[in-house]
């Protein structure tokens, strides 16, 4: 499937090279946990749940510990993918979570707790990653845990000369190189990157500006939904 329309300007969804997906977003949607949402970008379809603080094992740590679980719904399976490449995406993304939010929260403040954060991918249609994040931001806003500031996620891709912003499912292969950024929006300071491939320092500036860009308007959407938020978050 090509990816992009050198004659439209456009990729295969209809978007231009530098457009985001369109976002929805709910909070505190579940009951039954601290805090929730409901995330999408696209057809990418996430829930975040956080559970906690509560006491945790070690009850002489001076921060709390940071638990993350990320699971796809059997319905979200993508086309060609196993279930070992799914388990191992999912324990990678796991990690980066963990120590992206290990950062994010004031964790100091809960010394000898644990906060549980348990993300359900309901579809994934590419950018799986970043949407758990942004869901995962969301939740903790709702359950009320300090952070330093919103953590915002997104993707972006070196395909055929061009940078991209927010990939898709068909931009999504593994012959792309893909960087996929978390930061602190307010002073962008960057959390978390990962990048899927080899690339030049030239085009690699490129899609960290890209991503860059596109994380400090993301923030101002999901700063709008939780100013929007029923809850009076």
């Amino acid at each position: 499937m090509d990816v992009y329309n050198e004659f439209t300007g456009l990729r295969a969804e209809g978007r231009r090279p530098n457009e985001m997906r369109i976002i929805d977003a709910k909070i505190g949607t579940i009951p039954g946990c601290t805090g929730s949402s409901h995330f999408k970008m696209g057809q990418t379809e996430v829930i975040a749940q956080i559970f906690g603080p509560s006491e945790g094992k070690g009850g002489d740590r001076e921060t709390a510990e940071i638990i993350v679980s990320l699971e796809f719904a059997d319905f979200a399976k993508a086309p060609h993918s196993t279930d070992t490449a799914r388990t191992r995406r999912s324990r990678e993304s796991e990690l980066i979570i963990k120590k992206t939010f290990e950062e994010a929260i004031k964790r100091e403040m809960y010394p000898g707790s644990k906060i549980e954060i348990a993300i359900t991918v309901i579809q994934d249609d590419g950018g799986c990653q970043s949407a758990a994040i942004n869901a995962v931001t969301l939740a903790l806003i709702d359950a009320g845990i300090p952070m330093i500031d919103f953590v915002v996620s997104l993707s972006s891709a070196f395909i055929a000369d061009q940078v991209f912003l927010d990939t898709g499912r068909a931009e999504s292969s593994s012959r792309f190189p893909i960087l996929e950024l978390a930061v602190f929006p307010s002073t962008s300071e960057i959390v978390s990157m990962n990048m899927t491939a080899r690339i030049s320092p030239e085009n690699a500036k490129k899609l960290t500006e890209l991503a860059l860009d596109g994380c400090r308007k993301l923030h101002a959407l999901l700063a709008a939904i939780v100013r929007a938020a029923p809850s009076g978050i």
